[in-house]
């Protein structure tokens, strides 16, 4: 009876995501498109250039910049899906809320790709589980510190 219990618990945990797998892909490899980054360019021109500038570099006071050192080492470690969600969820800062999934992924995209992450053969998709599989790594692994 114990052993069930246990089973229980267990499934109740995962289903909880308590005992959630830690990412599995990088940045590094390759999880969004080209075409992905470009439709993200463009609608960060129209949405984000305003507050984060022409660069990206953002201003000191209240937006932070989305490029560089900086931002790389900020989300270092963290997932896309924290990211794509913080996107998501807060942007545009006087609109927070109104991007649409899509546009979302699109930007993060671009983020990534501004940054200097590799493009690869599959776009980043608008689903947040998919997303939180993807660590952000500051540097690529094989890099020594």
């Amino acid at each position: 009876m114990k052993i069930h219990a246990t089973a229980g618990a267990i499934l109740v945990l995962a289903a909880f995501g308590v005992l959630a797998q830690p990412p599995s892909r990088s940045t590094w490899d390759g999880v969004y498109t080209e075409a992905q980054a470009e439709r993200g360019r463009v609608l960060y021109s129209h949405e984000c250039l305003d507050c984060h500038g022409d660069d990206l570099e953002g201003d000191v006071v209240e937006h932070p910049g989305l490029a560089g050192g900086a931002f790389v080492y900020k989300w270092n470690s963290q997932t896309v899906g924290d990211l794509f969600e913080r996107i998501h969820r807060d942007m545009p800062m006087d609109h927070p809320g109104t991007l649409t999934r899509q546009k979302a992924a699109d930007l993060t995209a671009f983020l990534l790709n501004f940054n200097k992450f590799p493009p690869g053969d599959q776009e980043l998709p608008p689903d947040l589980t998919a997303l939180r599989q993807i660590r952000i790594d500051a540097r690529k692994p094989d890099q020594k510190k």
